[in-house]
């Protein structure tokens, strides 16, 4: 029954061709975020955390270092480099620069320069980092001066940010948020404080005539629109969707600014165990499209070249891995295409990024979370999109081939249209590992696999060095 289950799975996701590029090189890499540059290539920065026995990759063991690469975009690096950062420091959001050189905003749980107090957990601040173009790390700023803002996120106008942080006060339990305009070089130009606002899941858009939006999610099932004017003075405020009050754990609240001005949110969170995924689109501050998608708990997501969406998802019901699927959407939320991308396993998508002709670039981290040990070696991953969901031949192509039984014990039999010298398949374990290539010659052909061990395997076929069909394999 558990192998049924996984085969209808797998035909009723397609399957998207794309390659995957895996830091193997250095361990225990998680939550890495991406960037794409004025020269347009991928900027990745991923934590390096140690991990203790019997403890979260999550949330247990100390980030002691980060990995900062820049790559082309199809994953070859031009330079890496690590940087030593204070203990708990947390880059959120990148932004390189056109000269080449990158700063990231985030926070830090800084121990020895914050209040000096030795707290375990650390105390949060806002933390800016520079690097110089080829990657080395230049300097860094920390503020406010009370140490107690937490980063909830920023956007770029002009030579300057503006940044949201929050945070409650213990002893009168108030909520406290703050927006600041923070100078390129770091310093605080103006701090406008929000005293009693619930902005603890908030996100900003910066709007073409200068007005900001935050949207926050009171808790996991209202969600409000707050408009502040060029001089971050709130002049609006609203409940814009209230989904009615029933048991819900852990929620996700993401904006978009969409290519024709349009504002795309998409919220995720558990409704009586089910995972889910809202989307609204807001036009002149009018709800103009919303749909929900069920089974998906939503990690990131992208507009792309032609206007349609792709959300990266994390499925938890693939065998016992965390495992990444893609749900493509229309520009009013409805779905396209769902894909299962199940061939690594155990992968978290964390960042996408789109690029041209509806390509796109999505990173994470994989092996961090196996639901059976909780533990062990992490690495990042960049996984670059082929950008054919729209593409006819590529579908027919896909549809041209009958690959059989599946499961299978000793042999598969792939079956299809006459096939030219250059014909090959491909057999890749959970890992992304290569364990099998043979030709194709013939109409029908038989593939040995008695030598594999049980498990899930990606198959691929290639037609003069060009992939054109992807699917996944179980074998007994």
């Amino acid at each position: 029954m558990k192998y049924s289950l996984v085969i209808s799975l797998i035909i009723l996701h397609s399957v998207v061709s794309a390659q995957f590029v895996q830091y193997a090189s250095v361990d225990n890499l998680i939550a890495p975020r991406i960037a794409l540059t004025p020269d347009n290539h991928i900027i990745f920065l991923a934590e390096e955390r140690e991990y203790e026995a019997n403890a979260s990759p999550i949330f247990g063991g100390d980030p002691y270092a980060h990995f900062l690469v820049k790559t082309d975009l199809q994953g070859n690096v031009i330079w890496s480099n690590k940087y030593l950062s204070e203990w708990k420091s947390y880059p959120y959001k990148l932004f390189p620069q056109e000269d080449g050189t990158l700063m990231s905003i985030g926070k830090v749980a800084n121990t020895f320069e914050c209040l000096g107090i030795n707290d375990p957990f650390g105390i949060p601040q806002i933390e800016l980092l520079y690097f110089n173009a080829d990657g080395s790390f230049n300097r860094r700023v920390q503020f406010p001066e009370n140490c107690q803002q937490q980063y909830r996120d920023v956007v770029k106008r002009e030579d300057h940010f503006v940044l949201l942080s929050w945070y409650k006060h213990i002893v009168t339990n108030e909520n406290e948020a703050y927006l600041s305009l923070i100078h390129n070089d770091g310093y605080v130009i103006e701090e406008v404080v929000l005293e009693d606002e619930p902005f603890f899941r908030a996100k900003m858009i910066l709007n073409d005539d200068g007005t900001l939006s935050v949207y926050y999610a009171e808790n996991e099932t209202k969600i409000y629109h707050s408009l502040f004017d060029e001089h971050l003075q709130k002049v609006k405020d609203e409940l814009i969707l209230d989904l009615g009050t029933f048991s819900s754990y852990g929620s996700q609240l993401e904006v978009i600014h969409a290519k024709n001005g349009d504002h795309i949110i998409y919220s995720s969170f558990y409704q009586d165990g089910i995972r889910q995924v809202n989307f609204l689109r807001i036009s002149d501050g009018d709800i103009v499209a919303q749909e929900r998608h069920l089974g998906v708990y939503a990690r990131h997501m992208v507009e792309l070249t032609d206007e349609s969406f792709v959300l990266a998802y994390t499925d938890y019901d693939v065998d016992t891995t965390w495992t990444m699927g893609l749900l493509y959407l229309d520009q009013e939320g409805k779905k396209i295409k769902d894909s299962l991308v199940i061939h690594e396993g155990h992968q978290r998508p964390s960042k996408m990024i789109a690029t041209e002709n509806n390509e796109f670039v999505i990173t994470g981290d994989y092996n961090c979370c196996n639901r059976d040990t909780l533990i062990g070696s992490a690495n990042a991953f960049l996984w670059f999109n082929e950008g054919t969901h729209t593409n006819a031949l590529n579908a027919q192509l896909e549809a041209a081939y009958h690959i059989y039984p599946n499961p299978s014990e000793d042999f598969i039999f792939i079956k299809g249209r006459d096939l030219n010298l250059k014909s090959r398949c491909m057999v890749y374990d959970v890992f992304g590992r290569q364990v099998l290539a043979v030709p194709l010659y013939n109409h029908e052909n038989r593939i040995n696999i008695s030598n594999l061990p049980a498990g899930y395997y990606r198959l691929q076929i290639s037609e003069n060095n060009r992939l054109v069909h992807s699917s996944s394999m179980i074998k007994h």
